[in-house]
C-alpha cells in the first residue's frame, strides 16, 4: 500500500475524510471500508469488493480446538448482528459522502 494512501487516511484535513474518520473512531469498526474508499478516490477507480465464504483467525488459540463452533464464539463473530449492522451503516455513510464514486465500477474478487 502506498504511504500516500495512509497519509491521506490518517492526516487529511479534507472535511469528508475527517468526518468519516471520526465516524470510524466512534463505531470502533470499518476502518478497512474507509481505507478502500480513500484508495479508490486517489486511484480514480471503483472500490474493491472482496467476498469471502469463511474467514478464520488462525492466530487466535481459541480457534484451534473446537473447530467452527468455537470460531463463531470469538472475536467479531461473537457479536455478529451488531457487527453487520455497523458495517452496513458505515458503507452507507461512506457512499453518501463519496457519491462521486457511485458511477464507477465495483470490482469483485472471490477469496
Amino acid at each position: 500500500m502506498k504511504t500516500d494512501y495512509l497519509e491521506k487516511y490518517s492526516c487529511s484535513a479534507d472535511g469528508k475524510i475527517t468526518m468519516l474518520r471520526d465516524y470510524v473512531d466512534e463505531m470502533k469498526n470499518c476502518e478497512d471500508i474507509l481505507m478502500n474508499f480513500v484508495i479508490s478516490d486517489e486511484a480514480d477507480s471503483g472500490p474493491v469488493l472482496v467476498e469471502a465464504k469463511r474467514l478464520r483467525d488462525h492466530g487466535d488459540a481459541r480457534n484451534e480446538e473446537n473447530g467452527e463452533m468455537e470460531m463463531r464464539n470469538v472475536g467479531l463473530s461473537s457479536r455478529r448482528r451488531e457487527h453487520r449492522k455497523r458495517r452496513v451503516s458505515s458503507k452507507q455513510t461512506n457512499l453518501e459522502l463519496y457519491d462521486a464514486m457511485l458511477s464507477k465500477a465495483i470490482k469483485a474478487h472471490d477469496s
